[in-house]
């Protein structure tokens, strides 16, 4: 207004659409973030805003007419026009008092660590619907300081390690071949020319198999593939609870990790969560089985979409 006020010749002002996330790096890879070309066309990239582009992006309306050389309107004339059409709503399930509580964590812990990533998913296990879903380094998608271009969350497969303990009892659990009081001796095994160690080199004596997963031990894990379970046994429930394959949440690039293994030492490994890999929300779905009593939920992040064109006032 103040460069209009100067009169100033050979000035001229052009308008432009812009997407403004007033929350700033809140929820930002499960947002993602809008980009606009020099013909202020709007696209989306990363999170939401790129998985559903095409239903967000509306339609442009015109105005067509007849003018004079001037440029002026001529009267009388017919005109054509075509109103434009807005994007479709998309709700998430993300809880917002969830979603701060997170985002606050994840700031609080890496002031006090030397943690270089990480993350943060809640969701609720009878409905696999998402609460709350945040990773550190974040960024502002308005200012889009963005380290990462892949939400670590679903497009980053990773060795998940002692967490797959819990799915290995599982397996063993669910063939009915487990028996929790039988013992075995922990702190270190060898499996053909490898020696594989508890966590803390020594382990506890002789103690039984629900003593060990209470400890996180590794050697009650490489007796237990020996003696309950076999490797086809593992590999397939593994695949059961979705571990190699997509959980189909709407969100871009999502990747399926690698669950393979044939030699004894990788069934061993395996199923304390090395030498595979996995994404963190495919653990939440796996998860969902113990909260469901053996049902499996699939998670999601959309509540709803409404389609404004069709949308009664």
């Amino acid at each position: 207004e103040a460069i209009e006020k100067l009169n100033l010749p050979g000035i001229g002002f052009t308008s432009q659409s812009k997407r403004y996330y007033p929350n700033l790096d809140f929820a930002s890879y499960t947002l993602g973030y809008v980009k606009s070309n020099d013909d202020n066309e709007m696209t989306g990239e990363m999170g939401i805003e790129s998985y559903y582009n095409k239903e967000l992006t509306g339609t442009n309306g015109s105005l067509e007419y007849q003018k004079d050389a001037s440029g002026y309107k001529l009267v009388n004339s017919p005109e054509i026009r075509i109103e434009k059409i807005d994007g479709d709503d998309i709700y998430l399930t993300i809880d917002t008092n969830v979603q701060l509580i997170v985002e606050r964590a994840l700031n609080s812990y890496f002031e006090t660590s030397k943690a270089s990533s990480g993350g943060i998913i809640v969701a609720d296990a009878k409905t696999g619907k998402i609460l709350a879903s945040a990773s550190r380094p974040s960024f502002d998608p308005n200012i889009k300081d963005i380290q990462n271009y892949m939400d670590p969350l679903v497009s980053t497969a990773f060795e998940p390690g002692s967490t797959m303990k819990t799915y290995t009892y599982m397996c063993a659990l669910e063939k009915g071949t487990y028996k929790g009081d039988d013992t075995y001796m922990s702190g270190t095994m060898k499996i053909g020319e490898y020696t594989i160690k508890d966590w803390n080199n020594y382990g506890w004596g002789e103690v039984t198999y629900d003593y060990g997963y209470l400890q996180s031990s590794n050697i009650g894990i490489a007796n237990l593939v020996q003696k309950y379970i076999t490797r086809d046994d593992l590999l397939a429930y593994f695949k059961k609870l979705g571990f190699g394959s997509k959980t189909g949440i709407e969100l871009p690039n999502e990747v399926t990790g690698k669950i393979s293994f044939k030699y004894d030492i990788e069934v061993a490994t395996a199923g304390f969560g090395q030498g595979i890999t996995t994404t963190p929300i495919q653990h939440i779905q796996a998860l969902t089985m113990i909260a469901n009593n053996g049902t499996m939920i699939k998670p999601y992040i959309v509540s709803k979409i409404v389609n404004k064109k069709f949308k009664l006032d």
